[in-house]
This record gives structure tokens, C-alpha cells and sequence, in this order.
């Protein structure tokens, strides 16, 4: 299997599909589907052994152009086609300009209990990340829109039922705040239903009340307030 469901067993991220990059070495994320969980979805062929997907999919890394990474992954953009990966010129890496097989996807990273995996894409709107704890068990993004470049939005922080009360969700909203930073970000908004325990928790880690928005609240505060 070259393309798998990152989630099968959560529906709100039903549509969620992985591929491992054999340049970055990475899982890269795409949505499909009606469902699809950002504003833009891609097609998907169906086939989970000579996948086709469209349009192409871009990663960047916002690293100073001054720090040398290895890879070099600032940006890798591919098409999926038949199985295979047709890396893009613009790439930063050994690949660009290459077409290679596109490798299984390893079974032995199914159900990583220890890693925090940070998957990173650029929209037309601007960027987000999706944070992955304990194999699956904790999601939660991050988003900046380019018209607000100082201000990240957290969103979609849940931890599966039978894994709450792990300390899951501490740990991933920590990280949350931390990749905003790593973003640009000098300050952090999220929104919780009034009157609701999520509200209450948020509160506890410094979010403060900024506006309502109908049944919601909006809290956020400064960066260095929150760590």
C-alpha cells in the first residue's frame, strides 16, 4: 500500500490520506472527499497501490535561508500519477526534477506512540500544520492566513475518548503554541463553546476572552504569555 488513511477510525478526519516521501522522507497529507478537512481537496483515483492524485501537492519549511538543514527541504512539490512521484523543478532537494516509485507505506509507523509528527502545507490562503501525537490518538492544527501574519489559529484539538485524562492534550496544545511561534506567529486565538469545560481548560493555560462569535468564544492572548 503506497497511500493509506492516516485515521480510519476518526471520522472527522475520515478523509485524511498519508504518503511517504521518498525525498523528504516524510509523511505528506492530503484531503479527499466531500468531507475534505481544509478549504482545498485534492482527487483522488482510489487506487491505494498506483494512486493518482491531483492537483499537485506542495511542502514548505519555513527555515532561515542561513540555517542548513539535510535534507534540504524548504519545498518539495510533486505530482502523484500511477504509483509514481514526478517531483517538480522548483524543489530544494536531490529529486526535483526526478520521477521515482513512490514507496510503501511503512506499517511499522502505525501506532507511534512517540512521536510528535508536524505535517506542513502552504495554501492559497496561507499555511497550516497538522500536529499528530501518539499515533493518531491526539490531533490538533495550526493556521495562518496571510492577511493576518501575526495571528495563528488553533483549532480542531481532540484527543480519542478512551486516551483523555494522559495528559494527551496538554502536550499537543504546548506544541501547538510553540509551532505558531516556530510560524511567525506572535500571538494565538482559538474558540471554545461558551460556558463549556474546553472553555475553562483553555483558560487555565492563559487564553483570555477577546470576542463572541454566537454560541462561541473567542479567546486568545501573546505568545510569551502562553508558554
Amino acid at each position: 500500500m503506497k497511500i493509506k488513511k492516516l485515521f480510519p477510525e476518526r471520522p472527522e478526519y475520515s478523509d485524511m490520506l498519508g504518503f511517504k516521501c521518498p525525498a523528504c522522507g516524510e509523511t505528506h497529507v492530503v484531503s479527499v472527499g466531500p468531507k475534505s478537512y481544509w478549504n482545498i481537496r485534492w482527487q483522488f483515483n482510489g487506487d491505494y497501490e498506483k494512486p493518482t492524485i491531483n492537483p499537485s501537492v506542495l511542502v514548505t519549511v519555513d527555515i532561515p535561508a542561513d540555517v542548513k538543514i539535510e535534507p534540504n527541504i524548504r519545498r518539495c512539490h510533486s505530482f502523484i500519477r500511477d504509483g509514481r512521484i514526478q517531483f517538480l523543478a522548483d524543489c530544494t532537494h536531490h529529486l526535483a526534477g526526478q520521477t521515482v516509485e513512490l514507496p510503501d507505506y511503512p506499517e511499522e509507523e502505525d501506532g507511534d506512540e512517540n512521536n510528535i509528527i508536524f505535517h506542513r502545507n502552504t495554501w492559497n490562503w496561507g499555511r497550516s500544520t497538522i500536529i499528530v501525537a501518539h499515533g493518531g490518538l491526539a490531533v490538533v492544527t495550526v493556521s495562518i492566513e496571510d492577511e493576518t501574519p501575526r495571528v495563528a489559529w488553533v483549532s480542531g484539538l481532540s484527543v480519542i475518548g478512551s486516551s483523555r485524562k494522559k495528559g494527551y492534550g496538554t502536550e499537543l496544545l504546548k506544541a501547538a503554541i510553540s509551532e505558531a511561534e516556530r510560524m511567525g506567529a506572535s500571538e494565538v486565538e482559538l474558540a471554545a463553546e461558551q460556558n463549556t469545560f474546553p472553555e475553562r481548560w483553555y483558560r487555565r493555560f492563559g487564553f483570555e476572552e477577546r470576542r463572541f462569535d454566537e454560541k462561541l468564544v473567542i479567546l486568545g492572548n501573546e505568545i510569551k504569555k502562553l508558554k
